[in-house]
């Protein structure tokens, strides 16, 4: 599975000069870690920081026909590394975007070598150690001296499709709250991979993207929400219900407003607890579930939720994506087991049944674990609704 480059600390910038000549530097300190930031990329790599302008504050950078780049360096990543600062100098001309006193600044940096993996249709077992691009929050050129920091998001752009970049923001730093994990893009590149070929491995949930009804979709513990808006992107006429704690909300409606434009169907928020006895909807046609099962504690409840979420009904599936992180998430599936049948399950592999694990990387210790692609339904004899 991918690594992932991250801000440790939000881009700002300094202007320094004269009246006639005036300096920007922008700095911040960046990482290449895991999804769970839990170990760092081994080798040596090669970074490309992009600086980027942006004269309409109003619009978000990738929708903004003023985006101009103004200026690129390259850095190297040595082995070992924990971290690495990033300084970029320019000049301000008389003219030109970053003249404009409503001029933003974003910042990009991405991998040239090891391979990019920004286009979640091109993962496959050759590519070996990929590397998910991280872009800034836009920030203000200050009047003078040191301005504020980029706020504490990092976005993602992830190509489903040649003609959709789905945008999906994190929180910047070493939390593990309120990021993507690599069982979401995992997901979200099988969707994709999906769309593209119409071949797969989980026939049940193919059936039901394939039916031309209107789809209810609900995803619990959604996070950053990157599974069901991958796809809402990607299927029309579907309502895609992201539900998770509070402290997901602000994230949450982030992505929402930022990936309006790329969604086909409709998606919305709403703040759920598996342990609240009322379902957020029941019966849906797909239950959607990613990096939700690493917690035992958490098990009972999150089967629980499912259960009442379901309803009866053995229309609805329910698809999970899972990496293992330790042994204890065996009492999920023990439970599910007792309720529920697993109808699919394959590996997640970059061809869409052909049974090969997607990027199996070249050493030991970072993305080696293989995401689990599930399809679950209602036991029989406990069907309530036909």
């Amino acid at each position: 599975m991918p690594l992932y480059l991250r801000f440790l600390k939000p881009p700002r910038c300094t202007l320094s000069g004269s009246s006639r000549t005036k300096y920007l530097i922008v700095s911040t300190l960046v990482t290449i870690t895991s999804d769970l930031g839990e170990s760092f990329y081994p080798d040596q790599a090669t970074l490309k920081c992009d600086l980027w302008g942006q004269a309409n504050a109003d619009l978000p950078p990738s929708n903004n026909q003023g985006t101009c780049l103004i200026s690129s360096v390259n850095l190297t990543w040595n082995a070992g590394s924990r971290n690495i600062k990033v300084e970029m100098n320019t000049s301000i001309p008389p003219r030109g975007c970053l003249a404009r006193e409503d001029c933003e600044l974003v910042l990009s940096v991405s991998s040239e070598n090891p391979k990019c993996a920004d286009n979640l249709l091109e993962y496959h077992p050759g590519l070996g150690t990929v590397i998910i691009s991280a872009w800034s929050a836009p920030f203000k050129i200050p009047k003078r001296g040191v301005g504020p920091s980029a706020e504490g998001f990092v976005e993602r752009r992830l190509q489903l499709s040649r003609s959709c970049t789905l945008r999906v923001w994190e929180e910047t730093g070493e939390s593990i709250a309120r990021h993507i994990w690599d069982g979401g893009v995992a997901f979200a590149a099988y969707l994709a991979q999906y769309h593209q070929s119409n071949q797969g491995s989980l026939g049940l949930l193919q059936e039901k993207i394939q039916e031309t009804k209107q789809l209810k979709v609900l995803e619990l513990g959604s996070g950053c929400g990157i599974v069901g808006l991958a796809l809402a992107a990607i299927r029309g006429s579907c309502h895609v219900l992201l539900t998770d704690l509070p402290s997901a909300e602000k994230i949450s409606q982030r992505n929402l407003q930022y990936s309006r434009k790329q969604l086909q169907g409709d998606v919305s928020f709403q703040i759920f607890d598996w342990d609240d006895p009322v379902p957020p909807s029941t019966s849906p046609d797909i239950i959607l579930i990613a990096d939700c099962t690493y917690n035992p504690d958490s098990a009972a409840s999150l089967v629980r939720a499912i259960e009442n979420c379901v309803n009866g009904s053995r229309d609805t599936i329910i698809a999970l994506a899972h990496k293992k992180r330790h042994d204890s998430e065996t009492l999920f599936f023990d439970l599910m087991g007792k309720r529920f049948q697993i109808v699919n399950h394959s590996e997640f592999s970059t061809l869409p049944g052909s049974g090969k694990l997607c990027n199996q990387d070249t050493y030991s210790g970072i993305g080696t674990e293989p995401v689990d692609l599930y399809t679950f339904r209602l036991r029989s004899e406990l069907c309530l609704i036909e």
